[in-house]
């Protein structure tokens, strides 16, 4: 009867041990989902596995280029290269390997002489891939680790695998997005002042063509308005780096809305001289705003651009400046088209940037929207969209009255 109490009572113990391990593995596992940067990471996995088993000190090993570097070490005096027959060994047999302490000595004399006696390499595996290497120096335990430990370690090593990739895969996007970014910084730069020459001589040799040449004359409008819709491209990249890079200037001053609209139209008319513009004002002229003007100009005409190029020629596009009957603080400016109009599934995504929907093949990159928002928002306004497949599409800007 005894027997059986102790026996209880030991299975007890095991189940309530078990309980708690899994529980220290969960609390890992969440603290991997946070985003970590490498040093950050690193430490963690260190201290979550203390949690676990005994050791001193802790080493995390991690392939590059077909080498194990120490990426680690909670010794920040630890400069030791991993050994053919410890962490090269567990790399690549891709299983746990444990030194005794006669093995420590003869194969590790440095760590030996400073009081390391046993040690265990666990590798760290992704997709049946080894990727790393994590390593447990003990100075207070004489023998190897137990089955059990190995088996906790051998759970807690898949997420401390997934935690690394995460790490490395969210590092890698960020190098791509700033190669990305510097690029288009740097075309975009390079680009302006070509097109600016262009642009220029475009117009001198529009003034040197007879106006009865209706050929070369025609010729020489075309030219020159794909040279806008270059510069406004250019223009538009130039705008995004600035806003990424959080650098974007604004000057701010009296002006009035009904005047920004004028000029926006203007300028849509050169790109789309086919288009029928239709612009309803109830405010009169002396309605005055605090803005930028250049750019609130050109968040309104990137919303014309789009209106003009998702509708056909026969399509009239019409702008409405009023007071929103809710809002007496605030004017608020509607620019709507009859044409082809946004999937429901795209919605959602419409103000993001290089966002152009699956089946959207038109000219453009996609950054009319996220910049006219950014503009928006700065201007102290809110901008919204809907829209219907087949019915057109309607953006409403709301902006402070001065």
């Amino acid at each position: 009867m005894e027997a059986h109490f102790t026996g209880r009572i030991q299975f007890a113990k095991i189940a309530l041990m078990k309980r708690n391990m899994l529980q220290v593995l969960y609390i890992s596992a969440m603290q991997f989902l946070e985003p970590l940067g490498p040093v950050q990471t690193y430490t963690v996995i260190i201290r979550e596995a203390k949690k676990l088993v005994a050791f001193d000190e802790g080493v995390i090993y991690v392939e590059q280029k077909g080498r194990l570097q120490n990426v680690y070490s909670s010794n920040p005096k630890d400069k030791s290269t991993p050994q053919k027959k410890g962490a090269y060994l567990a790399f690549a047999k891709k299983k746990v390997i444990t030194l005794s302490k006669q093995e420590v000595a003869s194969l590790h004399p440095g760590l030996y002489s400073q009081g390391i006696i046993s040690m265990l390499f666990i590798p760290l595996m992704y997709k049946n891939k080894a990727i790393g290497v994590l390593s447990l120096r003990s100075s207070s335990q004489q023998e190897i680790y137990t089955k059990d430990d190995i088996a906790v370690l051998h759970i807690f090593s898949s997420l401390v695998s997934l935690a690394i990739r995460k790490m490395q895969l969210n590092y890698e996007s960020k190098r791509a997005l700033s190669m990305r970014d510097q690029f288009i910084s740097l075309a975009a730069h390079e680009l302006r002042t070509p097109l600016t020459s262009i642009h220029g001589y475009l117009q001198l040799l529009e003034k040197k063509i007879p106006q009865t040449d209706t050929t070369k004359t025609k010729w020489v409008k075309e030219m020159a308005k794909e040279t806008m819709k270059l510069r406004s491209l250019v223009t538009s990249l130039l705008e995004v780096h600035s806003i990424e890079r959080g650098k974007q200037l604004y000057s701010f001053s009296h002006v009035s809305i009904a005047v920004i609209v004028k000029k926006a139209i203007e300028y849509t008319t050169l790109l789309y001289p086919q288009h029928q513009i239709v612009f309803e004002n109830t405010l009169g002229e002396d309605v005055s705003i605090i803005a930028d003007e250049q750019k609130l100009e050109q968040a309104v005409t990137s919303i014309l651009d789009n209106a003009a190029k998702f509708s056909n020629t026969e399509d009239i596009l019409r702008i409405s400046l009023a007071k929103p009957k809710n809002k007496k603080k605030y004017i608020q400016l509607i620019i709507s088209d009859q044409g082809k109009g946004i999937r429901e599934f795209d919605l959602p995504n419409i103000f993001e940037g290089f966002y152009k929907g699956d089946n959207n093949q038109s000219a453009g990159m996609g950054l009319g929207l996220l910049l006219a928002k950014h503009i928006i928002e700065k201007h102290h306004g809110s901008i919204s969209l809907t829209s219907k497949q087949g019915r057109g599409t309607s953006v409403t800007i709301l902006l402070p009255i001065a």
